[in-house]
């Protein structure tokens, strides 16, 4: 009889030793073996004990003793290799391992998940409860916030969807991270400096160029320093090391320009100082201009090599009943590209011919139109045809350039602000007692000599504020509890656990444990902590 497949040695894990399977596993191959070999069942315990390994057949001596494997039968034997090698499980230390486990680095979706699948095993979840908690596990696992943003957004998250969009971003970054290492303009030199470089010696093609960004041996994409600030000039994206304002400053040298750009030379590439990140702190120079009879504002941009404006103010130009030409005019391709300080490459959709008016001064100039919805930046090619008011600018530029004040800001939120207590909006606490439970009244306790007066003042508080009324006669009475907080006040609170907590209905819906909090705030890098004064008390209670 021809033999069907092998059974090899059970090696159980150790410490320097990670078993290729449980014994779970290994005793379900055994049952295929049995199958496959077709062997009879007075053979199967024999069969088993001389396949098992030396070691682990030790075990099972030790474990019998006084009696021999051989005189147990095979689903004894299978039982006592469970218990020994797989004990029961404990299901809340499984789930903690389980929703503590969060993405690796260089992981996979795909490792990241099946190994959520393998701690799932064992933590009790079963049919959709097992997707969900999958799907949940992911999202608070997940390694790249970008990723944790996107699936946020969605409304109807389900498990399946959360695996598609993450894999789907894992095959967009390396198919951008495959052209990046393929694409020979990565790195990018002014005008001038190409200009020298054509006159110089070429460089070996497997020699490394200094990065700009910390003046080490490889690409500026690759830098560790790309989105770092510079303590010098407070620039993102190099560091003061080899800062070129601050080099400048030391030799006293007049500044020159990242880039020189002509219109005429559309194969250049032009440096925009920004298009999306803005200094709140320092609002920009803003102009009033019109283009094409439009009216329109202008974030003036000396760091910008050329004017540029939005694809999305392009359409609403052309929208514009006014802008008769805009709309009659399409884009004319262009080869010029644009990049920020941060190495960001600008999709430049084409340049457009508009006359512009800026005061009494009118003008036919180009301006570029770029994706996105971006301000609208007048650069360096237009400063050179329009002579701006820069003291109307500046006067303007400082009555803006600081934050209001805290008078101002307290002035303008005056309801969040007020020393008076708030209420809160439609919510109301409702307390749900059963229709056969026997009111409970208890005396009053002693307060401490200490607190008397300090207890007597918070009651005419709570009085004065429409937070508690006085009564003469009540079938429910609950002692008072002064809690001392730590600015010397007193909070009156209730001990209702001897009263009304007796007879009440409570939720049954289980309080989240504090292991399930944190695996939620795994990944978290901001939080937030807010006091709202006498919280409880701004709930109006249900009559």
């Amino acid at each position: 009889m021809a033999t069907r497949g092998s059974l090899q040695e059970f090696n159980a894990a150790t410490e320097f030793n990670a078993a290729t399977d449980s014994i779970t596993q290994y005793l379900e191959r055994v049952d295929l073996y049995f199958t496959a070999q077709r062997i009879q069942d007075d053979l199967k315990v024999a069969t088993l004990l001389s396949s098992i390994g030396a070691s682990t057949y030790a075990r099972l001596s030790d474990l019998l003793l006084p009696t021999k494997p051989s005189t147990k039968t095979l689903a004894e034997l299978t039982a006592l290799l469970q218990r020994h090698y797989e004990p029961p499980r404990i299901v809340i230390a499984e789930r903690f391992q389980f929703r503590t486990r969060v993405q690796k680095e260089g992981e996979s979706m795909a490792e990241f998940d099946a190994a959520l699948r393998k701690l799932a095993i064992h933590c009790g979840f079963a049919g959709d409860r097992l997707t969900e908690e999958l799907r949940d596990q992911i999202v608070v696992g997940l390694r790249k916030e970008t990723d944790r943003k996107r699936l946020l957004t969605e409304a109807d998250l389900t498990y399946k969807r959360t695996l598609e969009i993450v894999q789907a971003s894992e095959s967009a970054e390396k198919t951008t991270k495959s052209l990046r290492r393929h694409d020979t303009s990565e790195v990018l030199y002014t005008s001038r400096k190409q200009k020298h470089q054509k006159s110089s010696k070429t460089p070996p093609q497997d020699q490394p160029r200094d990065c700009y960004r910390c003046g080490g041996k490889h690409q500026p994409a690759v830098c560790k320093f790309k989105e770092a600030v510079c303590h010098y000039c407070k620039k993102p994206g190099h560091i003061a090391r080899v800062c070129r304002a601050k080099a400048k400053q030391e030799k006293g040298k007049k500044p020159t320009h990242h880039m020189e750009h002509s219109y005429e030379s559309d194969d250049s590439v032009n440096l925009i100082n920004h298009v999306e990140e803005r200094n709140h702190h320092q609002p920009p120079y803003v102009v009033h201009v019109s283009l094409n009879k439009v009216p329109m504002e202008m974030e003036v941009d000396t760091g910008a090599a050329m004017s540029l404006i939005s694809n999305e103010t392009f359409r609403q130009l052309q929208k514009n009943k006014t802008s008769q030409q805009l709309r009659k005019v399409a884009l004319k391709p262009t080869t010029i590209r644009l990049r920020t300080y941060s190495e960001q490459q600008l999709v430049v959709l084409g340049t457009l011919k508009v006359h512009v008016r800026y005061e009494a001064q009118r003008a036919a100039l180009s301006v570029l139109v770029v994706e996105g919805s971006g301000p609208s930046l007048l650069g360096r090619d237009w400063l050179k045809r329009l002579q701006l008011n820069w003291k109307e600018l500046a006067a303007i530029h400082y009555t803006h350039q600081y934050p209001p004040s805290v008078e101002e800001t307290l002035s303008k939120h005056k309801g969040v602000f007020s020393p008076e207590l708030g209420k809160a909006a439609h919510i109301e606490a409702k307390l749900q007692v059963e229709q056969d439970a026997t009111p409970t009244f208890c005396k009053a306790r002693t307060v401490p000599y200490a607190l008397r007066e300090k207890v007597e003042n918070e009651l005419n508080r709570l009085e004065a504020n429409g937070i508690i009324e006085p009564v003469k006669f009540s079938n429910w009475a609950a002692p008072v509890v002064p809690v001392l907080k730590p600015d010397g006040s007193i909070r009156i609170c209730g001990d209702y656990k001897l009263t009304v907590n007796k007879a009440a209905k409570l939720d049954p819906y289980p309080l989240p444990k504090i292991e399930d909090l944190f695996a939620r705030l795994a990944g978290g890098k901001k939080f937030t902590k807010l006091d709202i004064a006498h919280a409880y008390q701004q709930i109006p209670l249900d009559s």
